[in-house]
């Protein structure tokens, strides 16, 4: 009899949430489960997919979501009963409960990505709240799915479910960019940068991120104050932080863009001479994976998670603050010399491939319902 898990995500299918939910249903398919997804979509902040599988719930906000999805998530738990359910991060812990109350004989798993809503705003009162209402049902989970050693050594320590079964699977690459053409030839990355506003300049150096302190935003501009023939390009929503210190810099060589497509992502990685992940702390580090599978070379930051998964096959930044350090990577890569190492690059690629996360995530799912 073929076994059933219901994937629960709270983001639509172009955040990293969502790739990681499209993956994972994908991958247990292929590994012969009867695997299905759920959205709980809050448009104001992630507007709607058209043609993602499965079915969704809506709210509009996802805190008001904490009451409007319960009855409308137990309904839909009573109708496929699944045999697991796989909450796609933490902030949805509070769901825990409510496995229980409908199923009480399924299994539920958290995917822990991060801790840091839970660990970087210790005196905060909204996420001190935050913490309570949606993320605490975490640690009632009967197991758990991680990205990195690092991340579960961090959420083991916060949650204290040291003694709960648990796997590390890391994180798949897309196929959005694991099937990505060949790279861009120089002649084709000056055409691109011309088309997206940034002539004249000689070469792009890429950062996606969120417009969050850890993601170390202000090193990224001092990089560009030392390179200004360099276009530096940040794709994410607008940072006004980052804006204030690009004036202040007086920089003409830092652009933004935001709201981009897979495919538009996709061709920024490609027209890229050098993809740069300067963070303080991530808890795997998916777009340097990303730019590495359309053909570029990245660097990333010695910290957290990134010196895990990254130090055998990129060159790291230490502290990542290091300016000068970041500049000279660049160099070479505009000098088309060689940044990274092509045998640990090619293991980073197999080894976070489609089908060996989906061997993993077999494995653990066999493990969790045995």
């Amino acid at each position: 009899m073929t076994r059933s898990i219901l994937i629960v995500c709270d983001r639509n299918g172009r955040t990293s949430i969502g790739h990681m939910a499209l993956s994972m249903r994908s991958a247990l398919l292929a590994s012969g489960w009867d695997a299905e997804t759920l959205w709980l979509r809050s448009p104001k902040f992630f507007p709607s997919d058209e043609g993602l599988p499965g079915p969704a719930l809506d709210a509009a906000f996802h805190q008001t979501g904490f009451f409007a999805y319960r009855a409308g998530f137990r309904r839909i738990l009573e109708e496929r009963r699944p045999d697991a359910v796989l909450l796609a991060q933490p902030c949805l812990g509070h769901l825990v409960r409510e496995v229980r109350k409908a199923l009480p004989e399924a299994r539920a798993g958290v995917f822990v990505h991060d801790v840091f809503a839970q660990t970087l705003y210790p005196r905060s009162p909204k996420f001190a709240l935050f913490n309570r209402l949606f993320v605490r049902g975490t640690e009632k989970a009967d197991f758990y799915l991680y990205n990195s050693e690092w991340t579960r050594a961090q959420a083991e320590a916060f949650f204290g479910i040291g003694d709960r079964p648990h796997a590390t699977v890391g994180c798949p690459i897309s196929r959005a960019f694991a099937d990505a053409p060949e790279p861009m030839t120089e002649g084709e990355r000056r055409n691109f940068r011309e088309r997206r506003g940034m002539e004249g300049f000689n070469g792009l150096c890429l950062t996606v991120s969120l417009d969050e302190e850890r993601k170390n935003l202000a090193t990224f501009a001092e990089t560009a104050a030392l390179r200004p023939r360099i276009a530096f390009v940040r794709i994410g929503r607008p940072s006004p932080k980052l804006d204030a210190r690009a004036r202040e810099l007086g920089l003409r060589n830092l652009f933004g863009f935001h709201g981009l497509s897979d495919a538009e992502l996709r061709d920024f990685y490609r027209a890229a001479d050098l993809f740069v992940c300067p963070s303080w702390l991530e808890g795997f580090g998916m777009t340097p994976l990303e730019a590495l599978s359309c053909g570029t070379p990245a660097a990333v930051a010695r910290t957290s998670a990134l010196a895990e998964i990254f130090s055998e096959a990129l060159p790291t930044v230490s502290p990542a603050n290091d300016a000068t350090s970041w500049a000279s990577v660049l160099d070479d890569a505009v000098a088309g010399l060689p940044v990274v190492r092509p045998d640990g690059v090619s293991a980073l690629l197999e080894r976070f491939s489609p089908a060996a996360f989906g061997e993993r995530l077999d494995a653990a799912f066999r493990r969790f319902l045995s």
